[in-house]
Order: structure tokens, then C-alpha cells, then sequence
């Protein structure tokens, strides 16, 4: 039975979700590793601000964001819909 107000899961929804978790993923990724990297290694400052920061935005970018997609193409795959 559906619930109102709720939808029903599609392989193509859970794709079109993964593909856009990996744009923002590499979004991020384009957008801050290069200028982390420049000021670490190009203007010098290397401190511990700086270090957790970079993890900081490491652990958003690969392991929470990356993996959401990874999971939602995962679930995609024709075999687990019908156990929604």
C-alpha cells in the first residue's frame, strides 16, 4: 500500500539522485582542493587550522557526499526495488 504523501522509489530517481550527489561531491572537490592546496603550498601557511580544515572538508567531500551517490546507484540496480 502507498502512504499519502509519499513517492515510490524508481531506478531512475535513485540514479538522477546519485548523479547529482556526484556533482556536488565534485563540486567541492574543484572548488576548495585547489585553493586549500595553494595555501598550503604556495603561500606557505601551514598550521593546524589549516590541516583540519582540509580534513574537514575532506571527510564532507569523499566520504559522506561520494558515498551517498555510490549507495544510491547501488540501490538502483534492478534487484533491490522490490524490496521497497
Amino acid at each position: 500500500a502507498i502512504v499519502e504523501g509519499t513517492e515510490i522509489l524508481t531506478t531512475k530517481k535513485l540514479a538522477k539522485f546519485a548523479l547529482g550527489t556526484y556533482v556536488i561531491s565534485n563540486i567541492i572537490g574543484l572548488l576548495l582542493y585547489p585553493i586549500l592546496g595553494a595555501l598550503i603550498h604556495i603561500a606557505g601557511y601551514k598550521s593546524m587550522t589549516l590541516l583540519v580544515i582540509l580534513v574537514i572538508v575532506w571527510v564532507i567531500q569523499y566520504p559522506s557526499v561520494n558515498q551517498i551517490g555510490d549507495q544510491a546507484v547501488e540501490m538502483a540496480l534492478p534487484h533491490w526495488i522490490p524490496t521497497f
